[in-house]
Formats: structure tokens, C-alpha cells, sequence
């Protein structure tokens, strides 16, 4: 036979024979596997785990286990509707509801790159003094130290002088000491706490925090069989001002927040007088009489009800 002829012969078997396997693959793929209501899953629909499964698994289990999962999470839905069907308004609000705070998020955080974050010393200490009001304390505030060790620990003396001193040595001493005895040393020197917090870990008195840290800086408490050392560094009552420091974090927030107010202000300022000016996407109609009589209806009913 020609040689041409048995190519071409060839190439029309080959067309003809993946024509064939397109049709019997898009047949197969349409093939409805379980379906709930309107709802239904076609073999399609599985290829994504067939696609991505490691050499050797069991496809079957898997694809039933696949199944199984859809028609629960379909059946759970389509009872939902059913229950819910008189209430589909509130649902629809509150999927709108959604909607629109997820892509007032998105548009936020498209802009949020144009917020400086940059954030001085000076600027915390402006907003601090602006908004003191706000950093009254309600409650006493201190930087402290405790130690709880046993009544007949033998370096009582030893460890009490080494946690009752400034010095950095004494400090080095007293952690060492804890370490290899396992004591109880709670720290509270490195950052601002409310005294509320401190009192948990002893034996305190009920008594007033105000009145008790303005007579004492030093005490000792005895309980069970153990003994508390309290060293209190340095206080805030109640109705002083928080310390810079301890609400120094919260204040960049703060600016930051009121920049990224500022900024989002200006965007979308920007956009309304825009779209204002070119008339396109809205149109504003205002009857003022028909908004004064409006208002009068709604303060009437309401003076009637009160």
C-alpha cells in the first residue's frame, strides 16, 4: 500500500480514536454520583483528589469517603432551609451584612500601605498628655518582687539581704539561689502590674491597696509552713495616672488607628466628590419637606410611647 495512504490512514485512526476518548471522558465526568434536592455531585467533582493522590492509595475508599462527606454537609444544608425558610430575610441580611464588612476589610487593607506606622517618642508623649483622662488608674498599679520559700529554709537571712538589695550582683546571688534550692520568685519588676494580681500569690490581709502599699514598701508573710517576701519597688494608687510606659503600646495603636481613620476618611471623600462631580454612579433626590414632615412622625411616636 502507498506509503501515504497507510499515513494518512493512521492519522484518521488516531483523530477518530481521541474524538472517542474526548466523548467517553466528557460522558463519564457528567455521570451523577449522589445528589440531595437540586443538588448533585458529578465524577468531575472528585478529580481533584484523584489529581493530586499519591501513588498506591485506595481510590475507591477514598472517592466513598468523599461521597459520604458531601451528602452530610448537603443534607445538614437542605434541613437548615427547610427549618429556616420563614426566616430566609434575616438570613439574607446577615449574609449581606457579611459581605459587606468582608470587602470594606479588603478595601481597608488595600489602603492600609498608604498609614504611616512610624511612630515616634514624641508623638506617644503628645497623645499621652492629650488624652490623660483616659490613663486614670482604677486600681493600685506596682512594680514588685516575691519570694516564697520553706519556714526552716537555712539561708533565710542570706536570701532575704540578696532580695531586698538593689545591688545587680545581689540579684544575680538571689537567682542562683532559687534555681538550685527551687524556690518560688515571682518578678514582677519588668513591667507595670496591678496590685490585684501580686496579692494572689500570698497570704494577703483584706485590706485597702491604697491604703496598704502607702505604709508599706517591705513585708513579709508567714503561712502553712512556708514564708513570703514582698518587696514593692515602686506603686501608683488608685486615681494617679497610668506610667508612659505601661500604656505606651496601646497609644501607637491608638495613633496608628486615627491615621488609618484619617486616611480611609480622605479615600473615600475623595471618591464621593468624584463620582459627585460626574454624576455617574448615584443620584441624589432630596425632599426637604417631605424629610421635615418624616421627622416629625417618627419624634411624635416616639414622645408617644414615652
Amino acid at each position: 500500500m502507498n506509503r501515504s495512504i497507510i499515513t494518512f490512514l493512521l492519522v484518521v485512526i488516531g483523530v477518530t480514536s481521541s474524538c472517542f476518548n474526548l466523548n467517553y471522558y466528557k460522558e463519564k465526568s457528567d455521570t451523577v454520583l449522589a445528589s440531595v434536592g437540586e443538588k448533585k455531585l458529578l465524577m468531575k467533582d472528585l478529580e481533584i483528589i484523584f489529581k493530586n493522590s499519591p501513588e498506591g492509595f485506595d481510590s475507591l475508599a477514598v472517592a466513598q469517603n468523599y461521597i459520604t462527606k458531601w451528602l452530610k454537609e448537603e443534607l445538614k444544608l437542605n434541613k437548615s432551609e427547610r427549618l429556616f425558610s420563614e426566616s430566609q430575610e434575616d438570613i439574607e441580611e446577615l449574609v449581606d451584612r457579611y459581605r459587606k464588612s468582608l470587602l470594606k476589610y479588603k478595601y481597608e487593607n488595600y489602603y492600609s500601605s498608604l498609614v504611616d506606622t512610624s511612630i515616634n517618642h514624641a508623638d506617644v508623649v503628645a497623645y499621652y498628655n492629650a488624652n490623660k483622662y483616659q490613663f486614670k488608674l482604677v486600681s493600685a498599679l506596682v512594680n514588685a518582687r516575691i519570694l516564697i520559700f520553706p519556714k526552716k529554709y537555712k539561708k533565710t537571712k542570706d536570701i532575704t539581704n540578696k532580695f531586698y538589695s538593689s545591688k545587680e550582683d545581689d540579684y544575680e546571688d538571689l537567682l542562683t539561689m532559687v534555681d538550685i534550692d527551687n524556690l518560688n520568685f515571682i518578678d514582677f519588676d519588668n513591667d507595670w502590674t496591678y496590685f490585684s494580681q501580686v496579692v494572689r500569690y500570698l497570704p494577703f490581709p483584706n485590706t485597702s491597696y491604697d491604703r496598704y502599699l502607702s505604709i508599706n514598701k517591705k513585708d513579709d508573710f508567714t503561712h502553712d509552713d512556708n514564708k513570703y517576701l514582698l518587696w514593692i519597688r515602686e506603686y501608683k494608687k488608685s486615681g494617679d495616672y497610668m506610667p508612659l510606659s505601661h500604656v505606651e503600646r496601646n497609644i501607637k495603636e491608638a495613633i496608628i488607628n486615627e491615621r488609618r481613620g484619617e486616611v480611609f476618611k480622605e479615600i473615600v471623600d475623595s471618591v464621593y466628590n468624584r463620582e459627585l462631580k460626574r454624576n455617574s454612579i448615584f443620584k441624589i433626590e432630596i425632599d426637604s419637606l417631605l424629610l421635615l414632615d418624616y421627622n416629625k412622625m417618627i419624634t411624635e411616636q416616639y414622645e408617644k410611647y414615652d
